[in-house]
């Protein structure tokens, strides 16, 4: 784009200036001849006709008429040689007032404010919507970041951060997005247009009962790398204290991360593998290590990585163990709550596919429950983190991510963001942390990590400032021009004579380009934008519900918010821990039990049940379909009684319920075992006739 508007500048400057030029040399060279005619024949005729007359081609006719005659041919000499010393000097002329040697030259390197061409050397003038950042207008043009660097964006409370910055560029972003949105603004006026990219929109927000939902362990790999990820997830769920003994934090993480590892690996944990297992684990009655001791007995097949960190645990001075372990429930204390540990229960979403098929997720936990959900929240950011970097993009992920991590001081200490941001540029997503001021980023990380943190975002848009120390920042960021300083001084003459003379002296001197005053100051239309590698610019706001564009925009897609639906959460259905959650399973042979002979009971008159007991629903035998029977043979002599059978629902629903509610007490009592596989006999043979009242036996 830059090259063909040279190239368009150059030829339409050659072309008015081409003949301006010619015109003006034949001018002068006519003035030249005519002057030449009188100084040298003392003829006046030349001279009028030509300056007083302004019949300049006058002297071009008479060369052509007496081409070779002497006196025209020194004429012609003449005039050319003045021609060319004219030119001479006419250029001279021009270097002088061009470089005006005789001033004083500022030092080099001065800054200066960003034009539309600085602006466009920039490539801030052609990015493509839906694929760059979007930072503002200039002259009427979007000014577009199309780069793999982050951004920070600066802005007081109610600067313009979020009409500005935040919902446009949720409005427009076309891969994968996950944003901070505790005013669910996002979700009402930016989720209807992300419906209408294909994407699905998701609103994780862990407090709230509507929400959907995410499971931290479903991320997590398989042995060997799981060791890696569950320590990780136990170092951002226990943070380290800003003073104090490591050794206990440390203790604490390993604990967990041994823990987070048998829920993992155990079979009995299967369909509850969750952090709120983990808790649970706590609330057992038994002291931790004790049941850890319980569990190598029990499980011995357990992985070695999880048996270690349990005999490590049982291991140490009985008299420490509680606090260690009381620091892992402190840090795992939300997960004592309904609603966090249903929100955590499950995955509605796979952060694994942010750049294989991009989706929308809005994180709306609500601003007075952050403190409760800020460390789930941190983890999902450090998950998004290891999981997008375990591997570059492939090339079934062509898509980008964007974090806009607003509001960036409430989620406490980031070291995901802080340590990782140099290298998560050429994993395909960028961040955008949004904060209010420098000393806020000052008061959780510390001025040199804030620099370090800071020096790894290749662009820093500033809706507004509103303090001093930001100020300061901003302004030094916008570098310093050189000023002139001119002064007089005087000097007596010699002798008393009062003949004194004045010098006039100057020297340059730094200022900022841009005041730490000013900056405070500034239009509020105004922000300020710093690019590495350029001179900053000042822009002119954009605005989320006054600009025509975005409005329009808006305004296509806005039936999309009809089909924003946030599910409601349901309480956790937790049976006991360490029984094997029910799943469903498709019949197979059961093992043959060995029955003994056992009297059969007099009839129920003789056996009253307990008058407490709830009268069982009778169980009637449905009509039998030869086709909803399917008979499986025997494998072997020893398992001749051994048969496998699939009832089909809509024929067999009354007796599926009774043989599937006797399974439990089958597995322990022998009679019921043997009564359970009599009928089964009898059923698949046609002996028991349909409508036949089952209770009875099972009262037996």
């Amino acid at each position: 784009m830059k090259w063909k508007r040279g190239l368009f500048v150059t030829i339409g400057a050659l072309a008015v200036g081409a003949p301006l030029a010619l015109s003006g040399t034949f001018f002068l060279w006519s003035f030249n001849y005519a002057a030449a005619t009188y100084l040298l024949s003392r003829q006046t005729a030349m001279w009028k006709a030509v300056v007083l007359d302004g019949h300049w081609r006058a002297a071009f006719d008479q060369v052509d008429v007496y081409w070779g005659h002497p006196m025209v041919m020194k004429l012609v000499t003449v005039s050319l040689i003045a021609l060319f010393c004219e030119i001479v000097l006419l250029v001279v002329i021009g270097a002088l007032l061009h470089f005006q040697p005789w001033k004083v030259k500022p030092p080099k390197g001065s800054a200066r404010i960003a034009t539309e061409s600085d602006l466009e050397e920039a490539a801030l003038l052609d990015g493509e919507p839906g694929y760059s950042i979007l930072l503002g207008s200039y002259k009427g043009r979007k000014v577009r970041y199309s780069g793999d660097s982050h951004i920070y964006v600066n802005g007081p409370t109610r600067s313009g951060k979020g009409v500005g910055f935040v919902l446009t560029n949720g409005l427009e972003w076309r891969g994968s997005l996950i944003a901070l949105d505790v005013k669910k603004e996002m979700w009402q006026e930016v989720g209807p247009a992300r419906l209408a990219m294909g994407q699905e929109v998701f609103l994780f927000s862990p407090g709230s009962a509507e929400s959907h939902c995410w499971n931290p362990l479903d991320s997590v790999s398989d042995w060997p790398r799981r060791a890696t990820e569950i320590e990780n997830i136990a170092n951002t769920l226990i943070p380290s204290p800003d003073r104090g003994d490591a050794y206990w934090t440390a203790t604490a993480r390993s604990i967990f991360a041994g823990l987070l590892g048998y829920i993992l690996d155990s079979k009995r944990m299967e369909g509850r593998r969750t952090i709120r297992s983990v808790v649970r684990l706590f609330s057992t009655g038994k002291d931790l290590a004790g049941l850890m001791k319980q569990i190598l007995q029990d499980e011995p097949n357990l992985h070695p990585y999880v048996a270690d960190k349990f005999r490590q645990h049982m291991s140490r001075d009985p008299e420490q163990r509680p606090s260690f372990e009381a620091h892992i429930m402190t840090a795992l204390n939300a997960w004592n709550g309904e609603l966090m540990a249903a929100a955590t229960s499950r995955s509605d979403f796979d952060i694994a596919q942010l750049r294989r098929k991009p989706f929308t997720v809005f994180i709306g936990t609500p601003a007075g429950d952050l403190g409760t959900a800020e460390a789930l929240i941190r983890l999902f950011i450090q998950q998004v983190h290891d999981v997008l970097m375990r591997a570059l993009p492939g090339k079934d992920e062509p898509h980008k991510l964007l974090m806009m991590l607003d509001e960036f001081y409430q989620f406490g200490r980031l070291p995901e963001i802080v340590d990782k941001t140099p290298l998560v540029a050429g994993y395909g997503f960028k961040i955008a942390i949004i904060a209010q001021n420098i000393p806020q980023l000052d008061a959780r990380y510390g001025k040199p990590i804030r620099d370090m943190l800071l020096g790894n975002m290749d662009v820093k848009l500033n809706i507004a400032v509103g303090d001093k120390a930001t100020a300061d920042y901003v302004s030094e960021e916008f570098g310093r021009h050189y000023v002139l300083r001119e002064g007089w001084s005087s000097s007596p003459g010699r002798g008393g004579m009062g003949l004194g003379s004045n010098t006039r002296s100057g020297r340059f001197e730094a200022e900022p380009l841009i005041s730490s005053d000013a900056i405070r100051r500034f239009d509020n239309r105004k922000s300020l934008l710093l690019v590495r590698g350029h001179n900053g610019a000042v822009l002119d706001k954009l605005h989320f519900f006054l600009d025509q564009d975005l409005i329009a925009a808006r305004t296509r897609v806005a039936h999309f918010g009809e089909a924003l639906n946030v599910p409601v959460l349901e309480p956790l259905n937790e049976g006991p821990l360490f029984e094997q959650a029910p799943v469903a399973v498709t019949a197979a042979p059961e093992p043959d039990i060995v029955t003994p002979a056992i009297a059969v009971p007099e009839p129920a008159a003789e056996i009253a049940p307990p008058a407490a007991a709830p009268t069982p629903e009778p169980y009637l035998v449905q009509a039998l379909e030869p086709a909803a029977v399917d008979a499986v043979g025997p494998t072997s002599a020893d398992e001749d009684e051994e048969e496998s059978f699939s009832l089909d629902l809509p024929a067999f629903d009354g007796l599926k319920k009774l043989l599937n509610q006797a399974d439990a007490v089958a597995k322990t009592h022998p009679a019921v075992a043997r009564l359970k596989k009599l009928v089964e006999e009898d059923a698949n043979a046609g002996l028991v006739e349909p409508g036949t009242d089952l209770s009875a036996f099972i009262r037996a």
